[in-house]
């Protein structure tokens, strides 16, 4: 990352809304070969209706299941997406994620949670969660936990919030997962929908369309 693009990057922080500082970051992305720099050109085409953005559209919607929505100018779950972590479900809720060609595995059921390195569990905590299910919300909590904790060595001490103490938590929002499927057009091997995305996506993908949603 350049001096200028860290300078542009601090005063987006202050003016999230400057279109002309947005742009330049783009460009400046683009330069670095980072895809979020493209994505903010075909914000801005969409956004201004110029001709050809259905394409543009077309072209967000494939970029958002592949790396996620671009969030700028700094991104609250970036230790998340080093990890990939991918998954969600139920009974038990599952997360898979790897990290320096290391396999990890969350997984959460009757109330414990457990940390697994390849085959290997290292891990195994009880929570006093209310439900053997995890909202997304809790489970960004969780996984930037245990992501820190595999980052700096201690999985086999883990500790983690007690239920009343996780919206607290500065990572208490709908972060990257679950992960969850689309419309079949879309559909593809390693393309799926993060939880944070859900909202954002399925609306650019109506006025891709242009079709009337089922109420």
């Amino acid at each position: 990352m350049t001096e200028l693009e860290r300078e542009v990057r601090r005063a987006l922080a202050d003016r999230p809304g400057d279109a002309a500082l947005r742009r330049l970051l783009g460009e400046l992305l683009v330069e670095r070969g980072d895809p979020a720099g493209e994505q903010l050109a075909l914000e801005e085409a969409i956004a201004a209706r110029r001709e050809g953005w259905r394409d543009c559209a077309e072209r967000l919607l494939v970029l958002a299941l592949t790396n996620g929505f671009a969030r700028l100018p700094d991104d609250p779950d970036a230790r998340l997406l080093a990890f990939g972590w991918r998954g969600g479900g139920s009974h038990p809720v599952q997360f898979e994620g790897a990290i320096e060609g290391t396999a990890w595995t969350v997984r959460y059921r009757h109330r414990v949670l457990s940390v697994s390195r390849g085959e290997e569990r290292l891990a195994d905590v009880p929570l006093d969660l209310s439900s053997d299910l995890l909202h997304p919300e809790e489970a960004n909590v969780l996984l930037h936990c245990v992501s820190d904790a595999i980052v700096e060595g201690r999985v086999e001490a883990l500790e983690l919030p007690r239920a009343a103490r996780l919206p607290a938590h500065p990572a208490w929002r709908v972060g990257p997962c679950p992960s969850y499927s689309v419309d079949e057009r879309f559909r593809a091997p390693g393309r799926w929908l993060r939880a944070r995305d859900v909202t954002r996506w399925w609306s650019l993908f109506w006025e891709w369309t242009d079709e009337p949603r089922d109420d």
